[in-house]
């Protein structure tokens, strides 16, 4: 994948995700990187929130905090979330975006823990040209082993200060390919239209008398 002029995309994982003494260490566009113009985003568990907020001290109001059990808390909302923040901020507010969060992960269904996991492939493919940072939380002591061990093949980097390439990626295609949902099957009550389907009269949205003026 290309990467952006100067300022790479880099998506990495963090594991373990405890609060600790190296808290300031977890933001490291922390004080430096808000004064170069960064924008710092959290998206954490309020309990995990505590530790770095008193780390950074007055920079905590400098950075957006959320909570990831509330905001945008599917994938694809979550997705689509990510890109607004990138849009509306990148280039007209800030030089560089800076994320560290966690997925809401729901339990341990299996549709939902692979639906997280492709939304990670994504971001690598959706932001690749773009100056990015996203830093996401494993924590060992909330998510089931296997979760945790599969982490390297939606990342592609390790760590944080001196991130290390991860030897199991994946490519988002490859990935998104061999993890695709099976399909469902069709109902027995399901009514089988024969032809094209047509709106019933008077719907709207199509045919003559949906056109504007002049149509």
């Amino acid at each position: 994948a290309r990467r952006g002029v100067g300022c790479p995309f880099a998506h990495a994982y963090r594991v373990p995700a405890r609060a600790d003494g190296r808290a300031r260490g977890a933001v490291p566009a922390g004080p430096r990187g808000l004064a170069a113009g960064y924008g710092v985003h959290v998206t954490l568990a309020p309990p995990r929130q505590v530790a770095l907020r008193a780390a950074l001290g007055a920079d905590a109001d400098r950075v957006s905090w959320w909570d990831a059990r509330v905001w945008a808390p599917h994938a694809a909302r979550r997705l689509r979330a990510v890109q607004g923040v990138v849009d509306e901020q990148l280039g007209s507010e800030v030089s560089r975006l800076w994320f560290l969060g966690e997925c809401a992960w729901d339990g341990e269904a299996p549709e939902l823990l692979a639906e997280w996991e492709r939304f990670d492939a994504i971001l690598n493919a959706a932001f690749a040209d773009r100056p990015v940072t996203m830093v996401c939380v494993y924590d060992t002591g909330d998510l089931p082993a296997e979760v945790v061990q599969r982490a390297g093949c939606s990342h592609p980097l390790y760590g944080l200060a001196a991130p290390a390439s991860c030897p199991d990626y994946v490519q988002p295609a490859s990935l998104l390919a061999a993890s695709r949902p099976d399909r469902l099957p069709v109902p027995a009550s399901a009514v089988r239209l024969g032809g094209r389907a047509r709106p019933p009269p008077g719907a709207g949205g199509a045919g003559p008398a949906a056109a504007g003026p002049g149509g």
